[in-house]
C-alpha cells in the first residue's frame, strides 16, 4: 500500500509523471519494479528495511518503513533532474493524508517523507542507461 500511495502522490503532485497504466508521454512511476525496457526514461518505488514502529500502550501506533526511488534515463542530467523533482516533493510531506489510489476517498496519514540523503549516482543499467536514486524514511499511520 504505500507504494502506491506514494506513486499516487508523485502523479498528482509534480506534472510529468504517471501511472504505468495511463497511456501518454510523461514518466511512468513503477511499483517495486523499474519496468520494461521503454521508455527509456522511467521511475521505479521500492519499500526497503525501515527502523522499527512506535508502539502506544495498546500496541503499535505508527510505522516507519523506508522507500527508495530509482530513475534511468540516457541523459545522466535526465536522470538526476528527476530523481531531484522527486526528492524535493517527498521532501516537503508533513501530516498528509494519502489517497490509496488515484480517485479514492480512502487515504493514510503521513506524519513525514524525510530524505536519508540527496540524490546520488548509482551506476548504469545493463542497457548503459544512468541510475540515479533516493532513500527516504517515512513516518505513517498503520494502513
Amino acid at each position: 500500500m504505500i507504494l502506491e500511495e506514494i506513486a499516487n502522490l508523485i502523479v498528482t503532485g509534480a506534472t510529468g509523471f504517471r501511472l504505468p497504466s495511463s497511456t501518454g508521454s510523461a514518466i511512468p512511476v513503477w511499483l517495486g519494479q523499474i519496468g520494461v525496457d521503454s521508455p527509456a526514461t522511467a521511475v521505479g518505488l521500492y519499500e526497503t528495511g525501515g527502523i522499527g514502529p512506535v508502539r502506544a500502550y495498546k500496541g503499535i501506533d505508527h510505522e516507519r518503513p523506508n522507500i527508495q526511488v530509482l530513475v534511468r534515463s540516457t541523459s545522466w542530467v535526465t536522470a538526476r533532474n528527476t530523481a531531484d523533482r522527486i526528492w524535493r516533493l517527498l521532501e516537503g510531506t508533513y501530516s498528509t493524508s494519502l489517497a490509496k489510489s488515484p480517485g479514492s476517498t480512502s487515504t493514510t496519514r503521513y506524519l513525514s517523507i524525510t530524505p536519508l540523503q540527496s540524490p546520488f549516482d548509482s551506476g548504469v543499467d545493463r542497457e548503459g542507461r544512468h541510475l540515479v536514486s533516493a532513500n527516504f524514511n517515512v513516518w505513517k499511520e498503520l494502513s
